[in-house]
């Protein structure tokens, strides 16, 4: 049944590219702002995306951690909140909500027969982009992708705020696909990824949260590990 699912959903998909009459931009969406904590209250706005693909966001802002799973291709929708309150490593608290029911789950633990259910684990396939591989999902570009701009080293900027990495257009002059920001101050760590779109074929895809990662002043140990190895990445 989910492998039918998962192929329905790729056909439309590949549909809505061929027969849509605006191919230059879809799945636009930026349904809240994803530079604020992601609360029982911001699930409300979140909405399944037209082509139904899965979405994961990696969000730490201060002393708080929260992972964000879109599972759209099932027969029922489901948007899972994980809460972890310390920045610990450690499942506080778990928020389903089901979108076409307008219907909230809470839950101690977090449950999946697709997902690591290991929230360390689970921090790290989002940073590194395993998890967007994986799964019907959207190309988020990740930490291969900028290290990968690092190692090109054209379009790394070291500016008072922290250290920021782009990919630009070729095809658009100046315009920004995907952008990547990382910084240690005060022992707290700062570390962005967001890619605005990216091309399939003629059809440019604006996935519809443009973050996978947006970490903020966070204490948490995988974000702090993975800064750190960043930095030791940058030029003398």
């Amino acid at each position: 049944m989910k492998n039918k699912l998962h192929i329905a959903a790729v056909i439309l998909f590949i549909c809505i590219c061929v027969l849509s009459p605006h191919r230059e931009r879809l799945f636009a969406g930026n349904f809240f702002d994803e530079t604020t904590l992601i609360t029982l209250d911001t699930l409300h706005f979140i909405k399944p995306p037209a082509d139904f693909r899965n979405y994961f966001f990696l969000q730490s802002i201060d002393d708080t951690t929260v992972i964000l799973i879109g599972d759209f291709v099932r027969a029922v929708k489901v948007i899972t909140l994980i809460i972890d309150n310390n920045s610990d490593n450690t499942v506080d608290r778990v928020i389903e909500y089901y979108p076409e029911s307008n219907e909230y789950r809470k839950k101690k633990n977090f449950t999946s027969e697709k997902y690591t259910t290991n929230i360390e684990a689970l921090k790290k396939e989002i940073i590194e982009g395993t998890i967007y591989k994986n799964s019907y999902s959207y190309d988020m570009k990740s930490l291969a992708f900028l290290k990968y701009l690092l190692n090109e080293g054209s379009s790394i900027y070291n500016t008072e705020a922290g250290w920021v990495a782009i990919k630009y257009d070729e095809e658009k002059a100046k315009s920004t696909m995907s952008k990547f920001f990382f910084r240690l101050k005060d022992e707290r760590y700062d570390l962005v990824f967001k890619t605005n779109y990216y091309r399939l074929y003629k059809t440019i895809i604006h996935p519809p949260i443009s973050h996978s990662v947006y970490c903020r002043n966070s204490k948490d140990p995988v974000i702090a590990e993975y800064v750190k190895n960043l930095l030791k990445l940058l030029p003398n």
